[in-house]
């Protein structure tokens, strides 16, 4: 097959799952929010954006630097790889201690707290 037929398809394809993605998430999302009320979901939305503040520090181009390095060592791509996935798994344990900490800290409902604290990254 021709290359550009190959990327055309591809292209193609990418667009049609990318929409279907959209869909299925709006369409999850609204099903959420009927099922839990208007309280709940918020609490729900605080939750799922408390953490994904936290999780946004979790890469910070690691994994750029981690495929460059690997990149240019083959030979050691194994103890790359496994320094690299050490670092991010002790990052990723750190904020998550960190995210609890914060969440005990501000002053939230009880309720929150605990799920804000069971629901650790």
């Amino acid at each position: 097959m021709n290359i550009r037929k190959i990327v055309a398809k591809n292209t193609i394809l990418q667009i049609c799952l990318n929409f279907l993605n959209l869909f299925a998430g709006l369409y999850s999302i609204s099903l959420i929010a009927r099922y839990l009320g208007e309280i709940t979901f918020g609490k729900y939305g605080f939750i799922s954006s408390f953490y994904l503040f936290f999780i946004t520090f979790l890469d910070l181009g690691i994994s750029i630097v981690a495929i460059r390095e690997i990149a240019k060592e083959r030979e050691k791509a194994r103890n790359l790889l496994s320094s690299f996935v050490t670092f991010k798994l002790f990052i990723s344990i750190l904020l998550a201690f960190l995210a609890v900490a914060v969440a005990n800290i501000f002053p939230f409902p009880a309720d929150l707290k605990l799920i804000l604290s069971l629901y650790a990254p």
